[in-house]
């Protein structure tokens, strides 16, 4: 199916937090970027009728610091009018070490070398993947947008889009979906049943760029200045 660039259009954005802050980290040490200044490069001049973004979050009683940071970084996007679906991470216990204390193999064949090792808690994301899914289904067949641009690089992900044009088919009128996913390739990544795959660039990446430091509140009135620049971008919001 050709892409729906049809300018009155509505566009939902679903946005895979942790997906995305990965892929910008690994191209451009910085992870963080701002749902609604991304959503805005992908709208392609349609009407964006919201931005929802999905994420991990901390156990405030294993990671008190890591949980108050990201309390505060979707609280600002709440100001900006993103709506934020959040799961709390899941850990299990695993065994670490100092990769740095590793004898070099070209250099130590046969010999020993003790290496001290310690328990943690690592965490891991559930259920994000799902919950785009089953929200993509649901609003698309509930007819809150034409276009559902998903924005993660994960291929498990490829099967909500299937879903979402067999259901809106059947029902008589079908919502196309794209997706977005941030890559340095120079080869296009096409994902399998997708209508779209957008190729988000380092430009892409710098004018949603997140630079607030979220290891104290952020200052009030850079906070609201920066919800008000983003109020503009939510006019065809439901309310």
């Amino acid at each position: 199916m050709a892409r729906n660039l049809d300018t009155a259009a509505r566009v939902l954005a679903f946005i895979d937090g942790q997906n995305a802050y990965k892929s910008c980290e690994r191209l451009y040490k910085h992870g963080p970027t701002h749902p609604m200044m991304l959503a805005d490069r992908l709208r392609n001049g349609r009407k964006l009728v919201g931005v929802r973004y999905y994420s991990g979050v901390p156990d405030p009683q294993i990671d008190p610091e890591g949980r108050k940071k990201r309390d505060l970084r979707h609280n600002l996007m709440r100001r900006t009018g993103v709506t934020v679906i959040e799961r709390q991470l899941r850990y299990r216990w695993e065994w670490g070490f100092d990769s740095r204390t590793l004898p070099d193999p070209r250099k130590s064949q046969g010999v020993g070398r003790e290496v001290a090792v310690w328990p943690y808690q690592r965490a891991r994301e559930k259920g994000i993947d799902l919950a785009i899914g089953l929200d993509a289904i649901d609003l698309a067949l509930n007819d809150f947008m034409d276009v559902a641009i998903i924005v993660s690089s994960d291929n498990d992900l490829c099967e909500a889009a299937r879903m979402v044009h067999q259901a809106t088919t059947a029902r008589g009128t079908r919502v196309s979906v794209e997706a977005a996913l941030f890559t340095g390739a120079r080869k296009p990544i096409l994902l399998t049943h997708y209508d779209y795959t957008r190729q988000l660039r380092y430009a892409d990446f710098d004018a949603a760029r997140d630079s607030f430091d979220y290891s104290q509140a952020v200052d009030q009135a850079m906070e609201e200045v920066f919800a008000a620049s983003c109020a503009p971008l939510r006019k065809h919001f439901a309310t």
